[in-house]
């Protein structure tokens, strides 16, 4: 279905997780507003047109001047602006996340009724401050949770609530989610599909949890086959893919993110590429850098996997 391409990509400006981001969190908060400006150039030059940003709050601080939360304190003023202006120019599109407004690593977030209160203010205030950027597409809702083999009620009310709000405000504006326990999914289950039709969303990323080891690569074409087979039952929503090109230096979730084998990044792409519409992968920051960039930021082999990816996979 989709090209066997990079063109979207997950997108941060502190990783949550300090253990996962210890190679470029620090590289990250000390950017300047050329070198974020650089880094959106670099992504639109790879061949990247689509962005999904993480969150716009962090541990209870915002990324911008909210009057939900304090400022989170970075070396670059107005990081937000600054990089959906240059999104502007490049021409890229901008998933803006609505999170984290409870602590990201609590996964009851969903039902948060503290979170459930800031998330349509934080639509609100968004709009008001970004919306006039045309790089600004859509939504995306971050606050993920596993398919067991099903989404939890609680999730799908957290997901149509927040869309409920998007849309009266902005129609315009697509939304997008990127759940796990996608190898959970059962072929044919009919309560599956209706939960797709019922599920306010305009696209799904699932995410193919190769790297945080739960899913084998031999599983791939099977995995992404079943929901495939079920998005065709829903055409509603658009099929898209979260790759992993990471692995962990250590224990899982608890080490630091480095870049996947070239060998098996690939075979996750050309699988997921044979029944999605769009690749997109977690993430171009920390583990893909251009060797020659000004604003380096990631594992020491990012610039190799860059390199063996350019040409076939990135531009």
């Amino acid at each position: 279905m989709a090209d066997a391409k990079i063109t979207g990509t997950w997108f941060e400006f502190v990783h949550h997780n300090q253990a996962e981001g210890k190679y470029w969190n620090d590289a990250i908060v000390n950017f300047t507003e050329a070198q974020w400006r650089r880094k959106i150039q670099e992504m639109a030059a790879a061949g990247i047109d689509t962005v999904v940003l993480m969150s716009v709050a962090l541990d209870f601080k915002c990324f911008y001047k909210s009057r939900i939360f304090r400022e989170y304190k970075i070396r670059c003023d107005n990081v937000l602006d600054v990089v959906l202006d240059e999104a502007d120019a490049a021409g890229l599109s901008f998933f803006v996340g609505n999170g984290f407004w409870g602590r990201w690593d609590d996964f009851s977030t969903a039902s948060d009724e503290q979170a459930n209160a800031r998330r349509p203010d934080g639509i609100v205030e968004l709009l008001d401050k970004f919306g006039r950027h045309e790089s600004f597409v859509g939504w995306y809702w971050p606050d993920e949770a596993e398919i067991n083999p099903l989404f939890s009620p609680s999730f799908i009310d957290y997901v149509n609530r927040q869309s409920a709000v998007a849309r009266e405000l902005d129609a315009s504006k697509k939304t997008l989610i990127a759940p796990y326990g996608t190898n959970k999914v059962r072929d044919g289950d009919l309560e599956f599909v209706r939960q797709l039709r019922n599920i306010d969303v305009d696209i799904i990323a699932y995410q193919d949890e190769v790297g945080v080891r739960k899913t084998g690569i031999e599983r791939l074409e099977s995995i992404w086959g079943v929901i495939s087979r079920a998005h065709s039952q829903a055409p509603r929503i658009r099929l898209w893919a979260d790759v992993e090109i990471f692995d962990f230096e250590g224990e899982v979730y608890k080490s630091a993110l480095a870049p996947a084998e070239l060998e098996r990044i690939s075979f996750q792409i050309e699988t997921a590429a044979r029944h999605v519409e769009k690749v997109l992968v977690y993430q171009y920051q920390g583990m893909l850098n251009p060797a020659s960039s000004p604003a380096l930021c990631g594992h020491p082999r990012s610039t190799d996997l860059y390199a063996g990816l350019a040409g076939k996979y990135i531009k």
